[in-house]
């Protein structure tokens, strides 16, 4: 007899993919490889996967890849570089996955940024929607949802935090320049500023105070000044010499631009130059809106690349202009104006009534994501993906764009754990330094030695649940970190075990953790034989293969990290050990 209640259904009697659980975000398979290499881990008590962890999520190899003073081309990244991260800091480059020719995309953002990536590529996206708000999804997800009344124009990708940068050694203070790129004429034998604002004027003479140059008022204009020496001398100007080395003197309005150093400068410099341009050629309105109005592209490109590089969004747009001149209307140049939105705006100027405008909170105050407006496929180019030392593995591409990277083997530890299927996930992998594990130099108890080592299993783990879940299931034990050498003498029963970086095992090190195999146990073994830091004679994982090939309940998928699994098999396993250590010894 009904009770009127909607019935559950029994998690652990659907299939693995069919499993939904609240505080575990979704995750399905991509492409045929994912398919296969979820599918050989239910199936299977045993999976190997062989290759490059974050196979598929690929940028094509022009794309371009942030780094401290510039930007590279994806193609140019080598391990070892360093990249600029979306929290402002850096990060080396720990590995690089070429993945040949790729259907790319194109993804737009309603700042006018576009970004170029392959179906699989990963990201961070915001949806209000839902329950968890951000969720790891695919381009190709992407693509599908876009589709959906419901989700078209509501979803967002993360703005990055203000990019640092180095100070840089410039001729010309931040500030300064700005101002002069602004409301300055550079065409002249010395500098001349039309401004209607004392207070600029008082700023620039206190910067100028120690290089012994001033601006002082002309007297035959009104809002004019012109910049002087304190001393005379027979000697040619040096400010202008300043700005014939940067290449803007003679400059006209439309084609000023701003100096390369300059764009690539310290956080704090590339504000000051963006403050001085704002103070002059800038507008905020009562409503609290800021932009920049130019004649010159270049400028006003670079204007929007200045707030993009402190976490801002900044549309640009173009409109035809008139003028009058003897009483007939003429065709004037194009102008440009760059809309700007950005958290703490009234950071953006230093004059005191622009500022004012904005010390209210207003609309964009809170501004920390960017609309993805559409994606479209655009052609087939070889791609690649890098792997970073970064907590959240996030790094900056066109246009101050966000992008990700996470684990199969990760998701489905936790499937286990949530449906009730087993009790404890083990996390664990070699920790190689240069000829062997060697953690008793670090300090902390065995979780903080470990900690550096097993930061991609960490990030992971957050990504797919919370961080609150995650903690509460450490301390009570259900997920256990250890190095590889301390699973000696135990069996491993009721538990999924995950071998991370297998490449750096030998193969005396591959048998131990395949003989602590319990009842209902899952082996996840991940790696990429090509990036073992050991000899390629001490590294097991290649030679693992060749010997489980052809065993019972063993899955052998050559993509991106593995599962492993144990009871009965055990016995299999040291069968096919014993047959290799005596085919070994025949030589």
């Amino acid at each position: 007899m009904s009770n009127g209640k909607r019935s559950r259904p029994n998690q652990r009697a659907l299939p693995l993919g069919e499993r939904t659980y609240k505080r575990l975000k979704p995750v399905q398979p991509r492409n045929d490889h994912q398919a296969e290499y979820l599918s050989s881990i239910d199936r299977n008590i045993i999976t190997i996967g062989l290759g490059p962890a974050g196979s598929g999520k690929a940028q094509p190899l022009d794309a371009k890849v942030k780094v401290p003073g510039g930007w590279k081309e994806m193609g140019q990244i080598s391990v070892g570089d360093i990249v600029s991260t979306p929290d402002g800091g850096t990060a080396r480059v720990l590995n690089v996955f070429p993945q040949g020719i790729k259907e790319i995309f194109k993804i737009s953002f309603a700042d006018g940024s576009t970004v170029e990536a392959c179906a699989d590529h990963l990201w961070k996206v915001y949806n209000i929607d839902w329950r968890d708000r951000e969720r790891i999804v695919t381009t190709e997800e992407i693509l599908r949802l876009l589709s959906l009344k419901s989700k078209k124009n509501r979803l967002y990708v993360p703005l990055p935090e203000p990019v640092y940068g180095e100070d840089a050694r410039l001729a010309i203070d931040p500030y300064l320049l700005g101002v002069l790129l602004g409301d300055g004429q550079l065409s002249t034998a010395t500098p001349v500023l039309t401004t209607a604002d004392p207070e600029i004027i008082l700023r620039l003479n206190g910067i100028l105070s120690s290089s012994g140059y001033f601006f002082s008022k002309i007297p035959s204009q009104k809002l004019g000044y012109s910049l002087k020496r304190l001393r005379r001398k027979n000697t040619p100007n040096g400010f202008t010499e300043k700005l014939k080395e940067l290449g803007i003197f003679g400059r006209k309005s439309f084609d000023k631009f701003v100096p390369a150093i300059y764009l690539e400068s310290s956080q704090k410099q590339r504000l000051e130059l963006l403050q001085g341009l704002l103070d002059t050629d800038g507008y905020v309105g009562k409503d609290k809106t800021v932009s920049f109005c130019s004649t010159s592209l270049v400028l006003a490109e670079q204007v929007q690349y200045l707030v993009r590089s402190l976490g801002g969004l900044a549309l640009l747009s173009s409109k035809n202009t008139t003028y009058s001149y003897a009483g007939v209307k003429k065709q004037g140049r194009e102008s440009y104006t760059v809309f700007i939105r950005i958290r703490n705006p009234s950071s953006l100027v230093s004059l005191t009534r622009k500022r004012d405008r904005l010390r209210e909170p207003g609309q964009h105050d809170n501004c920390r994501r960017k609309k993805i407006i559409s994606v479209s496929p655009v052609r087939h180019a070889a791609a690649q993906c890098i792997l970073i030392d970064h907590p959240h593995h996030l790094y900056i591409t066109n246009d101050f764009t966000v992008t990700h990277n996470t684990f199969l083997a990760t998701y489905m530890s936790l499937l286990y754990h949530f449906g009730k299927d087993i009790k404890r996930i083990i996390i664990t992998r070699p920790a190689v330094e240069a000829g062997g594990e060697k953690l008793g130099f670090l300090p902390g108890q065995i979780d903080d030695k470990m900690s550096p080592y097993m930061r991609p299993i960490y990030d992971s783990l957050v990504d797919l649940t919370d961080l609150e879940f995650l903690k509460d299931k450490m301390e009570r034990g259900y997920i256990e970190i250890a190095p590889l050498a301390f699973m000696r003498g135990r069996t491993m029963n009721d538990c999924v075990v995950i071998l991370d970086e297998a490449q750096n095992a030998s193969m005396s090190q591959l048998k131990m953790i395949l003989t602590r195999i319990g009842e209902n146990c899952k082996l996840i073994i991940a790696g990429d034989p090509g990036q073992s830091d050991l000899s390629s004679r001490k590294s097991g994982l290649q030679k693992l293969t060749t010997v489980l090939s052809g065993v019972p309940d063993v899955g052998i998928i050559k993509f991106e990290s593995c599962d492993i699994v144990r009871s009965k098999v055990v016995a299999d396993i040291v069968d096919a050990f014993e047959k290799y250590e005596e085919d070994q010894d025949s030589f």
